[in-house]
């Protein structure tokens, strides 16, 4: 009995002895996968912030890499600052017309940094392997507006074709007119006729100073060039400031007085005027002279007052803008058939 007994006792020992090993293997891998997840949204934190970073030194015209580096150092991973590697960092074209929405690297028209930060880390008990790799990836975009509350009744051809990171803010020639080479039009916003466009000019300018409601891309509106000619007259008094516009899904040349589509939106400055030739129906190519620039919403404070006094103070109504208007730009933004260049004024956003 006493051999049988000391027999029972020594497999109860082996078997705690397995037991034990499994609990230990069990407890090991429960805390390094626990471990490795959580190291995992540190760095899934490091792609979003420097793929933005990235995207919005592209669009300003600077570095990208660097761009991205520097958001990258100011978060944690594993305990640590990260260190983004250069070779973690592309640029390319981000294409949301595809199924699903993909990145190409180094492709064109570039409007997107993609980031691919990796972290080695080392298992706190390494039965099955010393070190683990986390990779992450995140892509951000430059994205068109996709609606926004025009701030004046005119609409650009699509004929301006301009990387807003690389874009020499140069003077630009709008021509409207009949003949020529037309790149511009006037919006008929209701109805048709002078009164439909004058009435959305800024009131301080001799417009009605109606706003334009909110208006989203792809939509449909007319244009007309020769019984709004005379508007031209208005444009002295906005001269200086920026409003925000439409883009026509219409090529320059023609004559803008048929519907369009709206592909995008842009930010334009109003450098000067020259009525004489529109008023006479002869177009010379120099109507109208302004400079489209880059421009980035801040969805933080909507509503900017554009023309008159006051023009670029925060805003809630019309009354709070002399001479102007108070324009609600809403920040809806998407990236409309993947290409940014032409549509101007838009924001920098995680697409991926």
């Amino acid at each position: 009995m006493k051999s049988r007994e000391n027999n029972q006792r020594g497999q109860a020992v082996a078997f705690y002895g397995i037991f034990c090993l499994m609990f230990v293997g069990l407890a090991a891998l429960v805390i390094d996968s626990a471990r490795l997840y959580f190291v995992a949204r540190e760095t899934q934190t490091v792609a979003d912030a420097s793929a933005l970073g990235g995207a919005m030194a592209y669009v300003k015209g600077d570095n990208y890499v660097t761009g991205a580096q520097t958001e990258a150092s100011l978060n944690y991973a594993n305990g640590n600052l990260f260190n983004l590697d250069d070779s973690a960092v592309s640029k390319g074209f981000w294409d949301s017309s595809t199924n699903p929405a993909t990145f190409t690297k180094d492709g064109t028209p570039t409007n997107a940094v993609m980031t691919i930060p990796q972290l080695t880390v080392n298992n706190l008990v390494p039965m099955w392997s010393a070190t683990s790799l986390v990779k992450r990836a995140a892509v951000a975009a430059f994205e068109t507006l996709g609606q926004a509350n025009p701030g004046l009744p005119v609409v650009l051809g699509d004929c301006f074709t301009c990387d807003p990171g690389h874009c020499t803010p140069d003077p630009i020639i709008l021509s409207f007119g009949n003949t020529g080479n037309t790149s511009a039009g006037w919006w008929q916003v209701s109805g048709s006729g002078k009164k439909s466009t004058e009435d959305f000019i800024p009131a301080g300018c001799g417009g009605g100073g109606t706003v334009i409601g909110p208006t989203s891309a792809n939509a449909t509106i007319n244009l007309s060039n020769g019984v709004t000619a005379s508007l031209c007259n208005d444009f002295p008094c906005l001269v200086g400031n920026q409003y925000l516009v439409p883009v026509s899904s219409q090529s320059c040349g023609a004559a803008f007085n048929q519907s369009t589509t709206i592909a995008g939106f842009a930010t334009i400055k109003i450098l000067g005027t020259d009525c004489n030739s529109i008023i006479t129906g002869v177009d010379t190519g120099g109507n109208w002279t302004m400079e489209v620039q880059p421009h980035f919403i801040d969805c933080s404070h909507p509503n900017i007052c554009t023309g008159g006094s006051s023009d670029g103070a925060t805003c809630s109504t019309n009354d709070a803008c002399p001479g102007g208007v108070c324009n609600a730009t809403i920040c809806t933004g998407i990236v409309l058939g993947g290409s940014c260049p032409r549509c101007g004024t838009g924001k920098v956003a995680l697409v991926q």
